[in-house]
């Protein structure tokens, strides 16, 4: 598995049903993680951008543009493995998601001027929500609108 520190989300599950979770990994490239370890990565990918709004841009350590499609992407793939779980582990994983989806919304404008399907060179037309949405200042917001 992805090894990522999907331990925080575990309450909540029974042993039967973490069972279930590992059983079913979901794969992204050449790796492979459970919908608990994508759970924690969106909620990483979140926070992180959360925290360079207010970096500057010259900061070497801060995100980008291409962060945030890998951020999208990430949520992306939670969604399709969401959709792989059984009804009643679904249920538990939506209402983690949610949480996090309320945090990125909260940090996050609507793409109004398309920057990012301009910069991914892409239709998203047809993408989820989360594809619609930029971070609301920061160095993101700045190489996205400077493109």
């Amino acid at each position: 598995m992805g090894n990522i520190g999907a331990e925080e989300y575990y309450e909540g599950f029974s042993d039967t049903e973490l069972a279930d979770i590992k059983s079913q990994p979901y794969q992204v490239g050449r790796r492979s993680f459970t919908v608990l370890e994508l759970v924690a990565a969106w909620a990483a990918h979140v926070e992180k951008i959360d925290k360079d709004r207010a970096k500057p841009t010259s900061d070497p350590k801060v995100w980008g543009a291409y962060d945030l499609l890998a951020a999208m992407s990430m949520r992306s793939s939670l969604e399709k493995s969401m959709s792989q779980m059984p009804d009643s582990i679904r249920g538990k994983i939506s209402f983690l998601t949610t949480e996090i989806d309320k945090q990125f919304v909260s940090i996050t404008q609507p793409d109004e001027k398309n920057l990012v399907a301009e910069f991914e060179e892409a239709d998203l037309s047809n993408r989820p929500w989360w594809w619609h949405r930029i971070p609301d200042s920061g160095p993101i917001l700045d190489e996205l609108s400077n493109q």
